[in-house]
């Protein structure tokens, strides 16, 4: 039976395969290529790790069934416009699309493999989820090659030049995104390297950094800021722990001696209900290896007490409660 999970994102691990670098080859990204700023696009994009299916599939069918790189049958279609799989031999179902019509498969070809769409007969099941892009325009850095071929040999299916805008559907892992492009004409679905994809600009909101200044102690949730945050109101926030996890409250908190304050910034939420429903403002904290981005709602009770609250997905997130006065001791 289809699956109607909702998938906002896509991360999809995919095995690389090393080639030579040449103008149909797109160069092999080792993993230590992944770096922070990589890992900032991804968590504008989408940082709740939600996954592609990876079904084996078969079905009987008369002849070669046609691969397209958009799921409609006037999209553009690789191998010179010959792409088909033999279902008879097997494919990874990967997800379904958005009306449930067309599957996302990986297949095996001569010489690779690549990932395309089929049109699925009415009584195939495959137990993947229902595939739901992002759309998210973004620009290019750098002169790309785009991809069908992912987990294969890489070849080129077209380029795009800096300066570019792409529509960006999500991004399989940390070197690759999944974007929707124009091929000779006609509509099409590949891969770029997520390095060549430039942050939107974003405008700082200081009145709301200044806002957080003070402490803030953990109420429930995650605690994506530890069991405390003390935030100096101009763009440095020191996490802390405590050793009241037995009490019905926090009342003492604890700064550990390998605990370093970390930078912090408040931006708009620009993609909306998309990204961060019901949250205004986007929270990012960033450490020496690593950004992480939380939506941020801020909100006075009529009991007078503030409360921020974080959210990292439509299912999950933390909430911390403003204290005037608190103990805090550092190791």
């Amino acid at each position: 039976m289809k699956s109607m999970n909702r998938i906002v994102s896509l991360i999809l691990s995919l095995m690389l395969f090393a080639g030579a670098a040449s103008a149909d080859t797109l160069w092999f990204y080792q993993q230590e290529t992944a770096g922070k700023a990589d890992g900032q696009k991804m968590q504008y994009l989408y940082d709740q790790s939600c996954f592609w299916g990876e079904e084996e599939v078969k079905f009987r069918a008369n002849a070669l069934v046609p691969v397209y790189a958009y799921p409609d049958e006037n999209a553009w279609r690789g191998a010179n416009g010959k792409a088909s799989v033999d279902p008879s031999g097997g494919f990874t179902a990967l997800a379904w699309s958005e009306d449930e019509q067309w599957l996302l498969i990986d297949y095996e070809t001569n010489s690779s493999h690549r990932v395309g769409y089929i049109k699925a007969p009415e009584s195939l099941q495959a137990p993947v989820a229902v595939l739901y892009p992002l759309h998210i325009p973004m620009q290019l850095v750098r002169d790309t090659h785009v991809t069908d071929e992912p987990n294969g040999a890489q070849k080129s299916i077209a380029q795009l030049e800096a300066g570019e805008t792409v529509d960006v559907l999500g991004y399989t892992d940390a070197y690759w995104a999944y974007a929707e492009v124009e091929i000779d004409g006609k509509k099409a679905r590949a891969f770029l390297p997520i390095m060549n994809l430039a942050m939107p600009e974003e405008t700082t909101h200081t009145e709301v950094m200044e806002k957080l200044q003070g402490m803030w102690v953990f109420i429930g949730g995650a605690e994506l800021l530890g069991y405390g945050a003390i935030f100096d109101g101009k763009g440095s926030v020191q996490i802390c722990d405590t050793e009241d996890l037995g009490d019905e409250e926090i009342n003492s908190l604890i700064i550990r001696k390998d605990s370093a304050p970390l930078a912090y910034r408040v931006y708009e939420n620009a993609l909306g209900e998309k990204r961060y429903p019901n949250c205004p403002y986007v929270l990012e904290i960033e450490s020496a290896e690593h950004i992480s981005r939380y939506g941020l709602q801020l909100e006075t009770e009529e009991n007078g007490r503030e409360r921020l609250s974080l959210i990292i997905a439509e299912a999950g997130g933390g909430g911390y409660e403003r204290v005037q006065t608190i103990e805090v001791t550092q190791e």
